[in-house]
């Protein structure tokens, strides 16, 4: 009597190479483009300046009082610190990274970037959040290379204390998304 070969499933399904992901220490983190279906996030981070002026919404708005008075006002306000967030609105909550300062050349630097994205770490603590989106910090308005970024983010989870959060979606266009995962694997299992 013949041996029965035993049938083996060799389909699987590829996910076309939108979302890539990879786990740390509980942590999923999932990078994608931005028009890839959205994982629900709590919390949303994006790059600032000093002034909070790079991703305020272009919009005119008169001003209810006088100009010099506005004039008046606007001298008078103090820049936020390089390296630190400020936190705003909800649903989801914008994190707002300061790694610029438009008053110094170049307008950004690594420590700053590397101080952010700890900070944001620490927030999200703070609130017990679960889902965080991240977009490529200091490559936007910045030159920071994007294997650079996955080098700083790597540092900050490591050095961050991740109880709350569950997933991190790295916000990347397709093919960098898939390198970045790879980085940030490597990087993630020498720094173990």
């Amino acid at each position: 009597m013949p041996k029965q070969l035993k049938k083996i499933n060799r389909l699987r399904v590829i996910d076309g190479g939108l979302h890539c992901k990879m786990a740390f220490n509980g942590l999923q983190i999932i990078s994608a483009p931005m028009e890839a279906p959205p994982v629900k996030i709590d919390a949303l981070a994006v790059e600032e300046d000093t002034y909070l002026i790079m991703s305020a919404e272009p919009t005119h708005i008169p001003p209810a009082e006088h100009p010099l008075r506005f004039l008046a006002e606007l001298a008078s306000l103090e820049p936020e610190k390089p390296g630190s967030i400020v936190v705003r609105g909800y649903n989801p909550i914008r994190m707002m990274a300061v790694v610029h300062d438009v008053n110094e050349d170049p307008t950004w630097r690594e420590k700053w970037i590397e101080s952010a994205l700890c900070e944001i770490f620490i927030e999200i603590d703070i609130r017990k959040l679960s889902t965080l989106g991240l977009p490529l910090i200091g490559t936007k308005h910045g030159k920071l290379k994007n294997h650079r970024f996955a080098e700083l983010l790597a540092k900050a989870i490591k050095k961050s204390a991740i109880n709350h959060l569950k997933r991190l979606r790295i916000i990347a266009p397709v093919p960098e998304n898939v390198k970045l995962i790879q980085l940030l694997k490597n990087r993630l299992t020498v720094m173990a």
